[in-house]
């Protein structure tokens, strides 16, 4: 098999580079084809949305990786961020668990199960870990509830009672020719936790539980230990169910508001058995293929500062994702405090504004649609401050005056550092560092 293509994102790379050479063949015969498909977010993006032009491949905000020609040439894009640590982004992204940022969240990482593996770098293959952190967050949230209950049917040789059914034939077998005149052979509904929904996820989370101590490069991150705690803690609140099940023997499930974590959580549990093919075999770590799997890293950061504004903004409500006009939706905003903010997935603010203009144009936008300006509260005034958020990846420069830093500056109520967007009026930028995996 061929080395896999490697991209960065944004990288662009020349046609008349040796690796890519066997890519114009493929593209002049029409045997592939580059298109980008961010206009969908539900669908998998063709080939990561790595761009053809007229002399070049760029790749664009996807990472993964991905088969250009099936079983012969595949590609993968790697961060732009050197060492981010997007498990513990991805954990964090878990936080959210209403019905509109769970429905948001799941569009922003695929996997392509009818495809073939294709071989990675060891620190590449996390698709795995991924589904396993986000299948313990569901069932961490749906224990919370406590597990549902319903009625199952069930046969057993009974001591001195008779319930439900007596079912004569098996009696005669079992105890008449037996001699056991004190049993009774009964069928009955008997109401339990052991329900078919409760024993896929059990059996799912027996195969999480042998594969996280399997896949070594897991154990580097900094959730690791809370993750171990977490299945420990679910295994527990399992005791009393049965992972015997068949994926067929669980064909639909009745959710309810109580119980609105199940159908997300049997999907993510069907999804790791089938990872695993169904043996516990298989819950070997296999480090070094993947497979073709797609993350969008600014729906990633999206949810990353989200989690982080919930955690850093005690005396307000944190909105997310506010719907304006024209089917527009700013980040997030600050009710009571009447602040807009957008994360952007751009590291090169740290040190520099070039390109920044297209991003105020965006929120001066946002900061005068009627629908986004009545989330308000008590707004009165002709200029709502924006504040672009930004992921801190390098080490603190020497700002210039147009970019001196200011904290609080009379009106965000956190001491985190505010520099302002110079010349523009109540524009201003935030730093919020990212996780990076310490070698």
């Amino acid at each position: 098999m061929i080395k896999p293509i490697k991209f960065s994102e944004h990288e662009i790379k020349s046609k008349q580079a040796d690796e890519l050479k066997q890519l114009i063949e493929l593209e002049t015969s029409k045997a592939i084809s580059f298109e980008s498909s961010r206009s969908n977010n539900k669908c998998s993006p063709k080939y990561l949305g790595i761009e053809s032009t007229s002399d070049s491949y760029i790749a664009g905000y996807y990472i993964g990786a991905s088969w250009l020609k099936e079983n012969e040439i595949s590609a993968v894009v790697t961060p732009k961020v050197p060492n981010i640590d997007y498990i513990e982004m991805f954990s964090a992204a878990l936080y959210v668990n209403s019905e509109k940022e769970s429905e948001y969240f799941s569009n922003y990482y695929g996997i392509e199960f009818d495809k073939p593996t294709i071989k990675v770098d060891e620190s590449f293959n996390i698709i795995t870990p991924l589904i396993m952190i986000h299948f313990i967050s569901v069932l961490t949230r749906l224990v919370k509830h406590g597990l549902k209950r319903g009625y199952i049917y069930k046969e057993d040789n009974l001591q001195s009672k008779v319930k439900g059914h007596f079912l004569f034939h098996r009696h005669m077998l079992k105890n008449i020719i037996g001699k056991r005149e004190d049993r009774a052979y009964c069928g009955f509904q008997e109401y339990t936790i052991d329900i078919p929904e409760n024993r896929i996820l059990k059996k799912a989370l027996v195969f999480v539980n042998l594969a996280i101590n399997n896949y070594r490069s897991l154990r580097k991150h900094q959730i690791y230990n809370s993750i171990r705690l977490s299945v420990n803690k679910l295994l527990s609140a399992f005791v009393n169910v049965s992972e015997s099940i068949e994926i067929h023997e669980v064909k639909s499930i009745k959710t309810s508001k109580l119980f609105s974590e199940y159908k997300e959580a049997v999907e993510l549990a069907k999804t790791i058995l089938k990872r695993f093919d169904y043996s516990l075999n298989n819950t070997k770590s296999q480090e070094n293929i993947t497979l073709p799997f797609w993350i969008d890293m600014p729906r990633l950061y999206e949810m990353y500062i989200y989690k982080w504004l919930k955690d850093n903004i005690a005396d307000d409500e944190v909105l997310f994702q506010v719907e304006g006009y024209q089917g527009t939706a700013a980040d997030f905003v600050l009710p009571k405090q009447g602040i807009i903010l957008d994360a952007k997935y751009k590291p090169k603010y740290d040190n520099s504004n070039v390109g920044i203009i297209d991003d105020i144009r965006e929120m001066s936008g946002y900061a005068r649609d009627e629908a986004i300006l009545k989330k308000i509260e008590n707004h009165n005034s002709m200029f709502v401050p924006c504040v672009i958020v930004y992921p801190k990846v390098y080490e603190e420069m020497e700002k210039t005056e147009d970019e001196k830093s200011d904290r609080n500056d009379g009106f965000f109520s956190c001491n985190f550092k505010i520099t302002k967007i110079r010349p523009y009026r109540d524009f201003y930028k935030l730093q919020v560092d990212v996780p990076i995996i310490k070698k």
